[in-house]
């Protein structure tokens, strides 16, 4: 779909474009004809110009039409990741919160109750799945709370943590992403970690 400033911008090119008629500068003679040139390069830079305000316009409306898609696209699949399947294929239950992020912690998409995340949890995150046995004692930090580490790593290719008895938290790393999902007491880690992880996996057979 085009943007109306596309359409406004293709109309001022068009009739930036026209051209004098050639009989009439010839009966003008050489006074007219010496004004011409300088004429025509207006005409052409204002002509270009409205080109390329054109072609600018159009990428934008190329980029704010591929926001939004990537924004819808991300919050389907965040509302995917926040629920739970059991094993029959019903709902088991729903997550807390639940994110996907890259690496570095700027984050693809998010429920409305996730806590955030930033660039030193990731650093820190990733630092714990290339070394769990050095770096356990410091947990998994998602959000500013911080999770006694279970098990997991790079090897695995997820963490898994609680936080009292009612919390607990499991990541799934990919090549580009990072699959978060934090529940309460009406989902057991083991649920979880299965539901991340297959969800990882897809991200995984995306090239994600």
């Amino acid at each position: 779909m085009r943007c109306d400033a596309t359409r406004s911008i293709d109309a001022l090119a068009r009739s930036s474009s026209r051209e004098p008629d050639a009989h009439a500068r010839r009966r003008r003679g050489d006074a007219v004809e010496r004004l011409r040139v300088p004429m025509m390069m207006t005409t052409e830079r204002g002509a270009g110009a409205a080109r390329d305000a054109s072609s600018a316009t159009t990428r934008a409306c190329v980029i704010e039409t591929d926001a939004r898609d990537s924004f819808a696209t991300s919050q389907a699949m965040i509302e995917s990741l926040s629920v739970v399947a059991a094993p029959d294929g019903t709902a088991a239950g729903a997550l807390s919160a639940s994110a996907i992020s890259d690496h570095a912690g700027n984050i693809w998409g998010q429920s409305e109750h996730f806590p955030g995340f930033n660039a030193e949890e990731a650093k820190n995150l990733m630092a714990l799945f290339a070394d769990p046995i050095e770096r356990a004692s410091e947990g998994i930090i998602v959000g500013g709370s911080r999770y006694v580490f279970l098990n997991g790593g790079d090897d695995a290719g997820v963490v898994r943590g609680k936080r009292g008895s009612t919390h607990g938290i499991v990541v799934k790393k990919t090549k580009t992403a990072l699959v978060i999902g934090i529940h309460g007491d009406n989902l057991e880690t083991r649920q979880v970690s299965a539901h991340v992880e297959q969800f990882g996996d897809y991200l995984a057979s995306q090239g994600m």
